[in-house]
């Protein structure tokens, strides 16, 4: 992949790393439970749907999806390498399309597109 004059191909490493600590720690979040969407959103996840939520700045949907991760992690036994997360208003990847993301996840971890969990922010 080229990411022309902005960033190289290590920087998004690096980057993707700091979005994802699962990939090298333990993962255990800090988060009040929200039950009334976290519950549902974990059982679609079986049926493999996209999922798209909505809300005003600051009111949890980043921390609605964490506790997903988390108990995917910790409940599901899900591998956490095959859990991508990304917040695509992050300035220094916001030239890069979610495929290019997307297809650099894949890069690191070579895990079969079928075995994910992305969650795009």
């Amino acid at each position: 992949m080229k990411f022309g004059k902005y960033i190289g191909a290590e920087v998004i490493e690096e980057i993707l790393y700091k979005f994802n600590p699962w990939w090298e720690e333990s993962y255990h979040p800090n988060l009040i439970d929200r039950p009334k969407y976290t519950k549902p959103l974990l059982s679609s996840l079986q049926n493999r749907y996209i999922e798209i939520f909505t809300g005003l700045h600051r009111i949890g949907k980043t921390s609605i999806m964490k506790i997903i991760i988390d108990r995917l992690i910790n409940q599901k036994n899900i591998p956490s390498q095959h859990i991508f997360f990304v917040s695509l208003d992050f300035y220094k990847i916001e030239h890069l399309s979610i495929l290019d993301l997307v297809e650099e996840y894949m890069k690191i971890h070579k895990i079969p597109f079928s075995k994910k969990y992305l969650f795009v922010f």
